[in-house]
């Protein structure tokens, strides 16, 4: 025998026998164990396939394919389009055609950069960028004007077709219907005649209506001007409420010549900023 090998001590023959049965008694063990843990496998795999085909026939939508992708509910506004009057105007950045307010030519307004008016600083502010500005001075929502004219040509309603892809929508109208004591008419949700749009009240649910089915994913926010006749503010909030969409209030506007000044267009930025976020 080898030196090396005889320096190896012999262990007695039971402790060997001894290392056997524990090494069976090991191996059956982890086979049972495997065994145990094939079938725990294979009835997850028949109950998820069970359940997969009852979640199915519920009508519970599958996580990858039939769940719609929700807007994002971050505070941003995205792209912005605004739907508005002369508050919301400012030579060269509003649709080519449409008439601007701001900067008045008599300067009796102190507004004289683009910078100053209330959307530019509300979308500078929270991460907006514009869209689409289709405001309009002077505009009407429905199609009746100033001394009973027919203002198809300018009016809300004939303008929201043109919008862009938004985001978010912002309507501030109605101050021109209120000043020409554009008729009221009655609350109407359905079926709007030509007749019918030539009234605040059925044009400005006609618009909203239009705009709650073209933008559905859009978040839409109508803004009412301080200072006008209860009928007009009254009907925006009963109308807006009736389509579940947001509608402001503003109060206390600063203003010069009838429209916004710099401290009034901070504060409808302001006002509106609390609101929405």
């Amino acid at each position: 025998m080898a030196a090396g090998l005889a320096s190896i001590p012999k262990k007695p023959l039971s402790c060997y026998g001894n290392e056997r049965l524990i090494d069976n008694r090991f191996t059956m063990k982890s086979v049972y164990l495997m065994k145990y843990v094939s079938y725990a496998c294979a009835s997850v795999v028949i109950l998820a396939s069970s359940c997969g085909s009852k979640t199915k026939d519920l009508g519970v939508p599958s996580p990858k394919k039939d769940i719609p992708v929700a807007p994002n509910p971050s505070m941003e506004l995205g792209k912005v389009s605004i739907l508005g009057d002369s508050y919301s105007t400012f030579a060269n950045h509003i649709t080519p055609g449409n008439e601007s307010w701001y900067p008045h030519w008599d300067h009796k307004n102190d507004v004289v950069r683009v910078e100053q008016t209330w959307w530019h600083q509300l979308l500078q502010e929270h991460n907006g960028k514009l869209e689409i500005n289709n405001s309009y001075s002077g505009a009407t929502v429905c199609n009746t004007g100033y001394g009973g004219t027919n203002s198809s040509g300018s009016s809300f309603i004939t303008r929201m077709t043109k919008l862009g892809n938004p985001n978010t929508i912002i309507i501030m109208g109605g101050t021109n219907d209120a000043w020409a004591n554009s008729p009221i008419g009655s609350y109407k949700y359905k079926g709007w005649t030509a007749d019918d749009k030539r009234s605040f009240r059925p044009a400005f649910a006609y618009m909203i209506a239009y705009l709650v089915n073209t933008y559905p994913h859009a978040k839409i926010i109508n803004v009412v001007n301080d200072g006008l006749k209860a009928e007009i503010t009254g009907s925006q909030a009963e109308i807006c409420a009736h389509y579940k969409i947001t509608n402001i209030q503003l109060k206390d506007i600063d203003k010069q010549e009838g429209h916004p000044s710099i401290a009034g267009m901070s504060s409808i930025k302001n006002q509106l900023a609390k609101a929405i976020f």
